[in-house]
């Protein structure tokens, strides 16, 4: 009877602490994933950005070309 009393303690207690950690699991796996999300669409973002200005900057047929430099400092 007394062996029946402890499994019964220690099987509640399991059940709790298996409660909580399957609630905090269940949030760090939602809270992961929308991470992933933001971290995603940043990274797309930021590749066409840096896309857009390289063709902006380097390509001959830029609208907006580097500057010549050295031919606009000279006399």
């Amino acid at each position: 009877m007394v062996i029946g009393y402890w499994l019964l303690v220690i099987g509640y207690w399991l059940l709790v602490i298996g409660y909580w950690l399957l609630v905090i699991g269940y949030w760090l796996l939602v809270i992961g994933y929308w991470l992933l999300v933001i971290g995603y669409w940043l990274l797309v973002i930021g590749y066409w950005l840096l896309v857009i200005g390289y063709w902006l900057v380097a390509m001959p047929h830029a609208p907006c070309p580097m500057p010549n430099l050295i031919k606009d400092t000279q006399p």
